[in-house]
């Protein structure tokens, strides 16, 4: 969404990892064939019909931006997955911040806190913490295994499942 863009939002000013994300809704989508994509800066771009089927399946606390540009919309779920960075050797975190108190670049896989207890298998959420680097960083979209379920039904295109952990 910013590539090339000198003034991207909610950057910290001493490490440069994103702190949130903050769409830019004049962004163009190139990828039209897929329901679900990330963006090479880490944004999550959903269609009309990923849309549709989390209106349908009435799924709260979820954020969709209009693009201005197109029928895809910035995605993001409100309700956070919360997760446990410090799982080793799975997780990678490098660079502390001391001005945002963040790493700089969070990779590896996602692992349930033992403290946080799930009530559905059915929801769409993402994890309290950023992962990749820099400014193209951003929270993983997590899903329960009917959510899942639903989504490959529905016949949603573009979206990877992986495991969560824990």
């Amino acid at each position: 969404m910013y590539i090339g863009e000198c003034n991207v939002p909610c950057l910290c000013p001493y490490c440069y990892s994103k702190l949130k994300s903050v769409p830019n809704l004049d962004y163009v989508p190139n990828k039209r064939r897929k329901d679900f994509y990330y963006t090479s800066d880490g944004f999550c771009i959903v269609s009309q019909k990923f849309k549709d089927f989390c209106d349908e399946g009435r799924y709260g606390s979820l954020d969709f931006q209009k693009l201005n540009t197109s029928d895809f919309y910035f995605f993001e779920p409100r309700d956070i997955f919360k997760t446990n960075i410090r799982w080793i050797p799975f997780n990678v975190f490098k660079i502390w911040c001391n001005v945002c108190k963040n790493y700089a670049e969070l990779t590896g896989g996602v692992l349930k806190d033992e403290s946080f207890k799930l009530e559905t298998n059915d929801f769409i959420m993402r994890t309290d913490n950023f992962y990749g680097k820099y400014e193209n960083k951003h929270p993983m979209i997590v899903v329960g295994l009917e959510t899942e379920r639903k989504m490959k039904d529905f016949g949603l295109k573009g979206i990877d499942f992986d495991n969560v952990y824990g």
